[in-house]
């Protein structure tokens, strides 16, 4: 969504809106995803139950004042 360095910020919340977890890091524009020392950001999602959950990435551009933010629902299934 960003083709810029920026900070990234993760978050996963349960369907009530309650913060389960979060991750944050810094991340290069211009790298191709699903190559060798691509961004990355790794969740273990093992401990959560299973549910309907909200993903929120939050990027802001390190050098601009460029924002996106991305929601999205996904369940899990046992």
């Amino acid at each position: 969504y960003i083709n810029q360095n920026a900070k990234v910020l993760v978050e996963i919340f349960d369907i009530r809106g309650k913060k389960i977890m979060e991750s944050s890091g810094i991340f290069k524009g211009g790298v191709k995803p699903h190559t060798i020392n691509s961004n990355a950001i790794k969740l273990n999602l093992r401990n959560l139950a299973p549910g309907v959950y909200i993903f929120r990435l939050k990027a802001d551009a390190i050098d601009t004042k460029e924002s996106k933010t991305v929601l999205k629902k996904f369940a899990i299934v046992r």
